[in-house]
């Protein structure tokens, strides 16, 4: 998954249990910042999750934050992506731990600018 691609849709378990559907819940609702986090747990990753929500804490309600151990068949963590709400990917990132992915608040800043943004003038420079 590049960006400029669409993000497929998927349901995933978040870190405390909430299942999430994308079709239903967030597509043309919500912008998205998806993290996966890699299958296995540790401190780096809950360290770095828990660094997530609080970037994300004062977040208003049109952006949904997933911070998940899956993958999607498409994309396996340690990623990050940030998605605005017709699913179009703006920005996507892979590493190869968790404390190697951008910086919380640099997530926190690509979501504000995806909802800032106006997407009828950037079709016109297009």
């Amino acid at each position: 998954m590049d960006r400029g691609e669409a993000v497929p849709h998927f349901t995933l378990t978040d870190r405390d249990g909430v299942r999430t559907s994308y079709a239903s819940s967030i597509w043309q609702q919500k912008q998205l910042v998806l993290v996966l986090l890699g299958s296995e747990r540790s401190s780096e990753a809950d360290d770095y999750a828990a660094r997530l929500h609080r970037a994300f804490a004062d977040a208003d309600g049109d952006t949904a934050l997933i911070v998940t151990n899956e993958s999607l068949a498409e994309l396996s963590g340690p990623a990050a992506l940030v998605a605005d709400r017709w699913g179009e990917i703006v920005h996507v990132a892979r590493a190869a731990r968790p404390n190697a992915l951008p910086p919380p608040e640099d997530l926190a800043a690509w979501a504000e600018h995806v909802r800032q943004r106006c997407p009828e003038c950037e079709g016109e420079s297009r």
